[in-house]
């Protein structure tokens, strides 16, 4: 009669099914909790007409505060367009002055006056110095430092000074257009400044060219002065016409960029033009509300609302709590899960005494068979089973997730009721090797759960146990409150 576990444990392939009567039932047995919840609910209900209705005086009426932010706005924006409007009006004019007033830009790119000269310097001692240069075989290169010095003290001098000021007057122009023509370039393997200079014409050309040489000139007696002596002389001077498809690239960007300006400055005014003054409202109101008392009708809509959503709140959350809790709720659930064969369902000890109610709740439930019946006729129930289930056992172990006094409590009573038997408690056998030691002795096992404690995930754990070990299990008892 009696089956092994390994034949009838297939609960680790089901889902738990839920019995919605068994679960109303369940969490209306915690009445109290939802009774405490509605009351509060509802007293929230008859206090919100009041939060609602509160004596406000406000000295500025919502239209003034709306009209004073939105001025506040217009003004921000207006002045913020007129400044980029001001601001690309200076740059436009800038680049219109330029165009109108540079000698560079009045240089045709595709005749373009050339003039190039040589300056070709030589100290009478030079000073070698090491340089990192990855390029090299060695990584080093030796630079002359005394001809590097001397090369960059002329090249300041080629393309600033009082000279450019004088070119300027002759050339009936501003100094800065001068320099713009003149490029001056070091080339120290041959120790020699690199000059050019451009313009729309001969005469131009030779003008400024001959002054930045006429400079340079005048600058040795400053150059001896500070670097030693030196050789100094002007070579190659030559003239000619070219096409520089630099300048004509560099003119086409100027005009992109004044467009560019342009363009900006006209989207700028238009978006200046499109702001909207705000109209001021025609007069400040103040607006006060008295403090009215609700009236009786509103008080109870508002109680019996507030009721309503504690109730379903309460109902709802506990359910809720009660599903993801994974705890037993019945006899009848906890022995369909795991195909367990009920013995029978006996009292949890607890000093709290039932009243009424809950004794009229524990009728309605799955278990209600038990409600009304007497312990003694419950413990007769168990032992006829057991005669049946078990014959041959002499030692049974009581296993589950009750606490150990209150499960050796269960085992002496059992043995007091039904003589014939031993009953042995071996509580939480997940957690206490004591609880292994006394279940590894005896073969019989009664598995003891109780209502709203024992859950199904320890629950899975006592039974892998127990299939390993190759227990029998005789059947349940379940404890309920």
């Amino acid at each position: 009669m009696e089956e092994r576990i390994t034949e009838r444990i297939i609960y680790e392939e089901e889902e738990r099914e839920i019995d919605l009567k068994q679960l109303f039932w369940t969490v209306l047995k915690r009445w109290r909790l939802i009774l405490l919840i509605t009351i509060l609910c509802g007293a929230a209900g008859l206090v919100w007409p009041f939060l609602r209705i509160e004596q406000t005086a406000v000295a500025v009426s919502a239209e003034n505060s709306d009209y004073e932010r939105a001025l506040e706005s217009y003004e921000s924006s207006s002045a913020y367009y007129q400044a980029l409007i001001e601001e690309d009006g200076k740059m436009l004019e800038s680049t219109q002055r330029y165009q109108e007033e540079s000698l560079l830009y009045r240089i045709d790119a595709m005749q373009e006056a050339c003039g190039t000269a040589d300056v070709f310097v030589l100290p009478e001692v030079t000073q070698l110095q090491p340089v990192a240069d990855a390029e090299s075989e060695e990584g080093i290169v030796f630079e002359d430092t005394n001809t590097l010095q001397l090369l960059l003290f002329y090249q300041q001098r080629a393309t600033d000074g009082d000279f450019l000021e004088k070119v300027a007057k002759e050339l009936g122009t501003e100094p800065a257009y001068v320099n713009e023509l003149i490029r001056a370039d070091i080339n120290a393997s041959s120790k020699r400044i690199l000059l050019r200079v451009i313009a729309s014409d001969e005469d131009t050309v030779n003008t400024i060219l001959d002054a930045v040489l006429q400079q340079i000139r005048d600058a040795k007696k400053d150059a001896d002065d500070l670097f030693d002596t030196h050789f100094l002389e002007i070579q190659n001077r030559k003239f000619q016409y070219r096409v520089d498809t630099e300048l004509q690239n560099s003119r086409l960007q100027l005009v992109a960029n004044m467009n560019s300006q342009v363009n900006r400055l006209i989207a700028n005014q238009n978006a200046l033009d499109k702001l909207v003054e705000p109209s001021a409202p025609a007069q400040a109101q103040v607006q006060t509300t008295q403090s009215v008392r609700p009236a009786g009708r509103t008080l109870l809509k508002y109680g019996l609302i507030g009721l309503a959503a504690g109730l379903f709140l309460s109902l709802f959350l506990l359910a809720v709590a009660e599903v993801l809790s994974n705890r037993v709720m019945s006899a009848g659930e906890f022995n369909r899960r795991y195909h367990l064969r009920a013995l029978t369902v006996l009292p949890a000890s607890s000093g709290k005494r039932k009243g009424s109610f809950d004794r009229w709740l524990a009728a309605r439930g799955e278990d209600h068979v038990y409600a009304q019946m007497p312990e003694a006729e419950r413990y007769a129930m168990a032992s006829a089973n057991l005669s049946v289930y078990a014959p041959d056992a002499k030692d049974i172990v009581l296993v589950g997730q009750v606490g150990s006094g209150a499960l050796e409590s269960l085992a002496a009573r059992l043995s007091e009721q039904i003589p014939d038997k031993s009953f042995h408690a071996a509580p939480c056998i997940n957690e206490n090797a004591a609880s292994l030691e006394t279940l590894k002795q005896y073969d019989h096992v009664i598995l003891t759960e109780q209502i709203h404690a024992s859950r199904y995930a320890g629950i899975d754990r006592e039974m892998q146990v127990l299939r390993n070990w190759n227990k029998t299990i005789v059947g349940s008892v379940v404890l309920v409150q």
